[in-house]
């Protein structure tokens, strides 16, 4: 089981791998924000909130903070991962994200189910363009 994250007409495949994979994408863009990682806090299955309030209020001041500088980086990098959906509105903001960091993406292929980061940024991308020409959300499923 793993996550889809799909055009609201099924026509486009965004991404689709496991939730730790998700996990590790959004950190290594949180990297490239110049973000401080919390890997604990965009996996679900080891909920920060519960387990270290302290660095859960640190980790929420500092999304709030990205959106300042980067508006919809923290709807990227805190948006739950198994339910949901991004607006047309915040998939246009997120590929601008992906955009700007895509040539800081590593070259070498990743070790968690990635695989080449270009490539899964480019579809990933592209997923998103598709429903914002089609005025249609990303579903996460």
């Amino acid at each position: 089981m793993g996550l889809d994250l799909i055009s609201e007409d099924d026509e486009k495949e965004i991404f689709k791998a496991t939730y730790q994979a998700f996990t590790q994408f959004r950190i290594q863009i949180a990297r490239l924000l110049g973000c401080t990682v919390y890997p604990d806090a965009y996996c679900r299955a080891h909920p920060l909130e519960q387990e270290d309030p302290a660095r859960w209020k640190e980790w929420q001041t500092e999304m709030r903070l990205i959106n300042d500088r980067v508006p919809c980086a923290g709807i990227f990098l805190t948006h739950s991962d198994y339910d949901g959906e991004w607006s047309p509105q915040e998939c246009k903001a997120i590929a601008s994200i992906l955009e700007s960091v895509f040539d800081n993406l590593p070259v070498t292929p990743s070790k968690m189910r990635i695989g080449d980061w270009r490539e899964t940024t480019r579809k990933f991308i592209s997923g998103l363009e598709y429903c914002v020409e089609n005025d249609m959300p990303a579903l996460f499923r």
